[in-house]
């Protein structure tokens, strides 16, 4: 399936000229897999020691200590991991763990989240709030 032609018209105005065609290559690809730890149920280093151990391939996010990111074709393992399964790690979109991480809620705050669907911005907001405050 092609990418509709306003698109690709905007986006050749957006992009340089040299990286248009590779852009359009990667709206084709199957994206990463973002994934984040649960610091309010597994430490950090603990749960990526165990993911690399069973042969995970992490790819770590420089501005997000707690968030990786993994090829497309081991999303399924992940989310059958017992990691998953267990709460340790949360798929999500590393985009969607912007707002959160520029809201920077401190323990003790009252925070407010008016867009809580399916819930994984919710969870790390209060994985921020380390258990004290109001969410």
């Amino acid at each position: 399936m092609g990418l509709p032609e306003l698109f690709l018209q905007r986006l050749s105005r957006l992009v340089p000229p040299e990286r248009v065609e590779e852009c359009v290559r990667a709206f084709h690809e199957p994206p990463a897999v973002g994934a984040r730890v649960n610091t309010l149920l597994a430490e950090r280093e603990e749960v990526f020691r165990g993911l690399r151990e069973a042969g995970f391939g992490l790819h770590f996010v420089p501005w997000y200590p707690d968030a990786f990111w993994l090829p497309p074709e081991q999303r399924e393992a992940l989310l059958a991991s017992e990691w998953v399964q267990g709460g340790q790690v949360y798929v999500q979109n590393l985009s969607s763990m912007v707002p959160p991480l520029v809201l920077a809620p401190q323990p003790g705050e009252h925070v407010l989240d008016l867009c809580a669907a399916p819930g994984g911005k919710t969870l790390q907001l209060a994985a921020c709030l380390q258990g004290e405050g109001e969410l």
